[in-house]
């Protein structure tokens, strides 16, 4: 079933099992999710995890964040998720519930399932990070690789990361087989604009 519905019903991962301690970690990953309801052709997520998109729920995350934090003193998370912000209910709610732990955390996102007052409630509860995947500068590589992400949103939702202190990585692919010479170029030009 792909992980079931209920991600909340899953047993607790086996932390215990893992050298936390021999390793030095500072940062861990959580798992926050599953599923992704889009269909980008490279993206594996669908397929292995299905289109379904599931969130634990946000009193599970921050359980096992707290978990974390008073057995190992880790205090930096990364939510695994490829798309934790495709809720916007359950990310407030997840930043709400948060409340004023002095954790930091980071979180994959799609440019157009987020905005400037999110942003900023996800920055205000300790958001350090968000990893964005564009893939392509090209608007005709978006529609072949059913990504279909609005490209004019970049630079913008960039600025607005940069202004309220987060540090963003756009991920981007090349080698398409489809992609043309004015696909590659069109994908270095968005690089060049988001310096400007």
């Amino acid at each position: 079933e792909r992980g079931g519905e209920d991600l909340d019903s899953l047993p607790w991962p086996a932390f215990h099992l893992y050298p936390i301690h021999d390793l030095c970690l500072t940062s861990i990953r959580v798992e926050a999710g599953r599923g992704c309801p889009f269909g980008c052709t490279f993206c594996s997520t669908a397929s292995f995890f299905g289109r379904k998109f599931r969130l634990k729920s946000a009193k599970r995350i921050c359980d096992e964040m707290d978990y974390l934090h008073n057995t190992y003193g880790i205090s930096d998370f990364s939510l695994t998720h490829d798309l934790f912000t495709v809720n916007r209910a359950k990310v407030v709610d997840f930043c709400e519930q948060f409340g004023d732990r002095h954790y930091s955390w980071a979180c994959s996102a799609r440019m157009d399932c987020v905005d400037a007052e999110l942003l900023a409630l996800m920055r205000a509860s300790g958001c350090r990070s968000i990893y964005f995947g564009i893939e392509t500068g090209s608007l005709r590589m978006q529609r072949i690789v059913h990504k279909n992400q609005d490209l004019s949103m970049v630079a913008p939702t960039l600025d607005v990361c940069s202004t309220l202190g987060l540090f963003s990585t756009v991920s981007l692919i090349t080698g398409y087989p489809q992609e043309e010479q004015d696909d590659q170029d069109a994908t270095l030009d968005l690089v060049g604009q988001c310096f400007y």
